[in-house]
């Protein structure tokens, strides 16, 4: 069954739209049904705040292990030199010799995945 299937399935009777009128979203989202997934197969999404150089070894260290890296520059947001000197590191790096890829995602995010994934950049 595919997804519009799925979809087409949990509306088709009143009962159960009214059914799925009645859960919030979390409920839905915890729902235990759907199965956890193994711990080893797990990728995660980890947020870094950059205020000091170590913050960027941090995120290398969370690229390297496969998981992507949300990096708040905005506590250095105020010295110019030291943004742009970590997060030129950060390129070199991820870009260079890991394999990844870096984007802007806000004037004060950038996401950073690893080998084997791309950001694909919306059309202006």
């Amino acid at each position: 069954m595919g997804i519009i299937d799925a979809i087409r399935d949990a509306l088709s009777t009143k009962e159960k739209r009214e059914e799925l009128e009645k859960l919030n979203l979390e409920d839905i989202i915890d729902n235990p049904q759907y199965g956890r997934i193994p711990e080893e197969d797990l990728t995660y999404v980890q947020p870094v705040d950059l205020n000091k150089e170590a913050d960027i070894v941090n995120a290398l260290t969370e690229l390297k292990r496969g998981n992507l890296v949300v990096l708040n520059i905005k506590p250095v947001m105020s010295n110019k030199a030291l943004r742009n000197a970590a997060v030129q590191k950060l390129r070199d790096e991820c870009v260079d010799k890991l394999g990844g890829d870096i984007s802007m995602i806000s004037h004060e995010k950038i996401l950073v995945v690893p080998k084997g994934m791309r950001i694909v950049a919306r059309g202006g």
